[in-house]
């Protein structure tokens, strides 16, 4: 008995499957009770457009004929809805548009079963995501504190609880660490078929959300530090990023024949353009400035996408733009942008809502909150520790960390964007107390205790793929 416990302590497929079934079951059980009648806004976008492409109506929100094509919103998620509820609707399920949704309480008085089918569908792929995880710290930890790493990831309610919102947060969660894993896997091995499997990820990551477009010049930068070698790096950039704009151009094709400009390729088929977003941002500023009702403003999100594409091209929302930024005249550097960026940073290193109800939820469960809140405080401590220990030695996995960090600006106005870089905020925190455990108490020299956590096959290799680089 003894030697079957152990031989399964150690398997592979054990530890994988173990895994699986605790992250599956916990976010199951987060599906079912927590909030089962709340929906976003931006939800009911996302959901509608799914039902369409269900029900063959093409890409819009409408809920009745002719069923206008609306562009707003990028393609990856809707699709990834879609294709969950065709499986619900093969499996004999009834998909249908939401009732009695009461935007003021953002809930749905009747929770159909298109929708809990859905939450089931996201922690499936939520799941998948922390073994996703598990693989990618197996290549620079070894296998006990990366399985405990994992662990801890697969029941850490602030990051599993965002597979319950119908938002695309869970979905780019996943997207993100396909990428990392499959990008550290090639600069690990420098095969060409990894090389191709994380760019097509990242055609779909920019397809989800089309920030992630910047990829490609982050990557570059990712590799040349890693390197050392600028023409490597260069051509290992253009071949992904090529390999990224091919993914991305059929979308692209489609929205042309809707509007024939090519300028639509700039945002990749999405109608909120450069010019509308800034268009959104200096209401947001006057809004601000004026003490104004966000309800007394129309930020045209809802406008047809035809109206949204021709006023961003024919210089209608520039030229609100400039009329907004000229009454208000903010300075370079405002009050107002020092508190949007220190509440982005916050966000996103302290990531300590309880997503996204944390106003409902401290009045609910006020002792619950206040723990989760506190330790989202800890873990934000313990992360500095962590990075300051192990940033160098985990290089090859942090893309999409130091991606989030250097655009946290854009990324940390709300908690549910940053979520990609959340894993490894974790990461380092637990890792942090690893290095505490073995510094501190069993007496290590630091480089003892740091090198006792790595993988050292890894650690072997890092040394040598250094040391190659840096010659040639």
């Amino acid at each position: 008995m003894t030697r079957i416990l152990s031989y399964l302590i150690v398997s592979k497929t054990f530890q994988y499957t173990l895994l699986f079934i605790i992250s599956l079951t916990f976010r199951i059980i987060l599906g079912i009770y927590y909030n089962p009648h709340h929906i976003a806004p931006d939800g009911t976008g996302y959901y509608r457009i799914a039902v369409n492409l269900e029900k063959g109506n093409g890409y819009s929100i409408s809920e009745k004929a002719p069923y206008e094509l609306f562009f707003l919103r990028e393609p990856g998620y809707p699709y990834f809805l879609a294709i969950g509820l065709n499986i619900f609707n093969f499996l004999g399920g009834d998909v249908e548009y939401l009732k009695a949704y009461n935007i003021e309480t953002r809930t749905i008085s009747e929770i159909p079963g298109s929708i809990k089918f859905i939450r089931i569908w996201q922690a499936f792929f939520d799941s998948l995501s922390v073994l996703i995880f598990f693989s990618l710290l197996k290549l620079v930890l070894r296998q006990r504190y990366a399985l405990t790493i994992a662990g801890v990831l697969s029941i850490y309610s602030t990051i599993g609880i965002y597979c319950t919102n119908i938002l695309r947060g869970s979905f780019t969660l996943f997207l993100s660490l396909c990428f990392s894993y499959f990008l550290a896997r090639f600069i690990n091995g420098r095969k060409s078929k990894d090389l191709i499997i994380f760019s097509v990820f990242g055609g779909i990551c920019i397809l989800t959300f089309q920030v992630y477009k910047a990829i490609p010049f982050i990557l570059f930068i990712f590799m040349i530090i890693y390197t050392k070698r600028f023409y490597y790096s260069l051509k290992t950039t253009i071949i992904s990023g090529c390999i990224m704009l091919f993914i991305t151009l059929p979308w692209v094709y489609n929205v042309y024949n809707y509007y024939p400009d090519i300028r639509v390729i700039k945002t990749f088929g999405s109608s909120f353009t450069h010019e509308l977003r800034n268009y959104n941002i200096a209401q947001f500023k006057d809004m601000y400035y004026n003490s104004l009702d966000r309800s007394s403003i129309d930020f045209e999100w809802n406008k047809p996408s035809k109206i949204q594409f021709e006023r961003s091209f024919n210089g209608f929302y520039k030229m609100r733009t400039d009329s907004l930024n000229k009454l208000t005249n903010e300075n370079i550097i405002s009050k107002r942008k020092v508190k949007n960026a220190f509440s982005a940073a916050r966000k996103t290193i302290f990531f300590n809502s309880i997503a996204p109800f944390k106003r409902k939820a401290i009045k609910n469960y006020p002792v619950y909150t206040s723990l989760m809140i506190l330790s989202m405080f800890v873990i934000g401590i313990l992360f500095i520790i962590g990075f300051v220990q192990f940033y160098k030695k985990a290089y090859i996995v942090l893309f999409f960390f130091y991606f989030h960090i250097l655009f946290f600006f854009l990324l940390g106005d709300e908690y549910r964007r940053s979520l990609p870089a959340q894993p490894f905020f974790l990461m380092f925190s637990i890792l942090a107390i690893f290095f505490i455990y073995f510094r501190f108490i069993k007496k290590n020299k630091t480089k003892d205790a740091i090198e006792g956590i790595l993988n050292q096959d890894y650690s072997s290799k890092f040394k040598s793929n250094y040391k190659e680089h840096k010659q040639t």
